[in-house]
């Protein structure tokens, strides 16, 4: 690895780039912990770590994101607060207002890349709490009622919808090509069921990571000719199927 970010340094610097040595990070990411280890980088010895921050996403070398889902909560009881000090200048509308544009995109900030299937049920539930008081900030009551009231996805209803709208991306632009055609392996449907069927494949090294495996969350809860339809109008189907009606009967 050494020698690898050597050749790699050397070239930026060969092609009028700098890079700094004592800020480059190294994380080893492998299913079990690893050792901490030297990496030496044109006489630059780096420590490897066991969590790296990349544009706002923390990410622990086994993928468990605790320290994420830790880090997100934190910053959302700060937003919370601070909206909590100017609540009495507004009224109730214009409070969900600003939670909606202020909180709830932290809340789920590259969610899409942290907030899987296999993410740990008792990170999901802190999840949910969090989402929950950021509602109390409106109204007291139980966090289930709340997300009702304001229509409101619940972490496990938003995993589903970000799911769908990737499998909708990933139909179109067939990126990266090795998911796409591992998804079209693993998707049947047939004229008496209309709806899509995912299955799981353990030919994958990630496992319940890769997209294809996590889709089969969302199994039979797509219609096939919704893929035809326009992103826009497919967003709106999705949200009714993942959200809206979930919601109704929480």
């Amino acid at each position: 690895m050494g020698e690898a970010l050597t050749a790699i340094t050397l070239w930026f610097k060969g092609s009028g780039l700098k890079v700094n040595e004592e800020k480059t990070e190294i994380a080893i990411f492998y299913k079990n912990n690893c050792n901490p280890a030297d990496v030496l980088i044109i006489g630059s010895t780096i420590r490897t770590k066991d969590t790296i921050k990349v544009l706002g996403i923390t990410m622990d070398t086994t993928l468990t994101w605790l320290e994420h889902v830790n880090n997100t909560i934190s910053n959302i009881q700060s937003k919370i607060h601070a909206i909590r000090t100017i609540q009495r200048f507004f009224f109730e509308d214009e409070i969900l207002q600003l939670l909606k544009a202020y909180c709830y995109p932290s809340l789920y900030y590259a969610s899409g890349v942290w907030l899987t299937p296999s993410l740990n049920s008792k990170l999901k539930a802190k999840l949910f709490s969090a989402s929950g008081k950021i509602l109390t900030t409106i109204r007291i009551d139980s966090y289930r009622n709340l997300h009702k009231q304001f229509t409101r996805a619940t972490p496990e209803m938003w995993l589903n919808y970000e799911l769908a709208i990737s499998l909708y991306n990933l139909n179109i632009t067939r990126l990266p090509l090795q998911d796409w055609q591992t998804l079209q392996k693993n998707t049947l449907h047939n004229r008496r069921s209309t709806k899509l069927h995912f299955t799981s494949t353990n030919n994958l090294r990630c496992g319940l990571n890769a997209l294809p495996n996590r889709l089969k969350t969302i199994t039979n809860r797509i219609e096939a000719s919704w893929l035809t339809l326009s992103k826009e109008t497919y967003k709106q189907r999705c949200k009714k199927e993942f959200i809206t009606t979930p919601l109704v009967n929480y």
